[in-house]
């Protein structure tokens, strides 16, 4: 019996290697270096950057708008002041661009009326209603009823020279007022009176009204001159809205 499997054996012997060579995995080779097949995985695909949105209301570079007299001419057409639109002045250095000519403030006449900026014409309506006519009450028991127009607009320089610096009133940014009239009070004139004794002493209403309107003013322009204050100032007021760095006023 022993013989007759033999043969078998034999077979199975010669089999079994190869049976087992096939069993063992083989590496799988690795495509050569630089082959496209490396490249294409080897180089990272960029990524889209997302879309970025404009914040609202940005706009690419372009600048921002600054307040314009429309918003100012909108504001005085509420308020209780009697003007008329003026064109735009431009003569020379001299000019406006939106002016307006004022003929009353809170039922106070401007005689004769003035042309002036529309910042102006704010100043003056709460000048006249916050300062001028309490302090003719409180002095004069009356109420103010015109003020007397010196100058307005006038393409000048300074305190009517012929060189420096380019007036206020060459801007439609500055009045002059030579005095004040009064419901049942005489005339009160700047100039009359001012530096005597009765006036020095607080004697005088009407330099007793004067002198509350003259500091009152400083509250509402950024220069305020009159008598006593420089040799070009001696018979009227002067207000002014002119722009200083650091909001520096000139009140003399």
């Amino acid at each position: 019996m022993f013989r007759s499997i033999l043969p078998f054996l034999a077979v199975m012997l010669l089999v079994s290697p190869a049976l087992a060579r096939e069993a063992v995995p083989v590496p799988r080779q690795k495509p050569a270096h630089g082959s496209d097949k490396d490249v294409a995985f080897s180089i990272p695909i960029p990524r889209p950057n997302p879309k970025r949105e404009r914040p609202s209301g940005q706009t690419s570079g372009a600048a921002v708008p600054g307040p314009s007299g429309g918003s100012c001419l909108a504001r005085l057409s509420r308020l209780d002041v009697q003007y008329e639109r003026l064109p735009a002045i431009s003569e020379g250095r001299c000019g406006a661009a939106a002016p307006v000519l004022l003929s009353a403030v809170r039922g106070v006449t401007l005689d004769p009326p003035a042309t002036v900026t529309c910042g102006m014409a704010e100043n003056l309506h709460s000048w006249v209603g916050e300062v001028i006519q309490p302090a003719a009450r409180k002095r004069l028991k009356t109420n103010v009823t015109a003020i007397r127009v010196a100058a307005s607009y006038v393409c000048r320089l300074r305190n009517n020279q012929k060189s420096g610096k380019l007036s206020e009133h060459a801007k439609a940014n500055a009045l002059d007022m030579a005095g004040f009239r009064f419901a049942k009070a005489s005339d009160v004139t700047v100039g009359d009176g001012w530096g005597l004794l009765p006036a020095a002493l607080g004697l005088s209403k009407g330099n007793s009204f004067l002198d509350d309107v003259r500091k009152g003013a400083c509250s509402y322009f950024t220069t305020v001159l009159g008598p006593g204050s420089d040799g070009y100032h001696g018979d009227h007021f002067h207000v002014d809205a002119i722009q200083r760095r650091g909001g520096y006023r000139i009140c003399h």
